[in-house]
């Protein structure tokens, strides 16, 4: 993890990102981030529903018993 950071930040590429605050992800269509673990589940259910359908997201939280909201955008 360290090597890579170095890595990263040897390379400039700190250079090329943009924080975008206030959101639980980042969909940039091939790529989507996430800090942290209530982040990353909202990502996870982002993904679910965009490659399976709402639906599937929809039961997937209720196995879970994790609640969220589909119709509000989380990103």
């Amino acid at each position: 993890m360290l090597l890579n950071l170095i890595c990263w930040l040897y390379l400039g590429a700190w250079e090329q990102v943009t924080v975008v605050e206030g959101v639980k992800f980042v969909d940039e269509g091939r790529i989507i981030t996430s800090a942290g673990v209530s982040a990353g589940i909202h990502m996870a259910f982002h993904m679910v529903q965009r490659l399976l359908g709402k639906q599937a997201a929809v039961e997937t939280a209720k196995v879970m018993e994790f609640d969220i909201d589909f119709e509000v955008p989380q990103d």
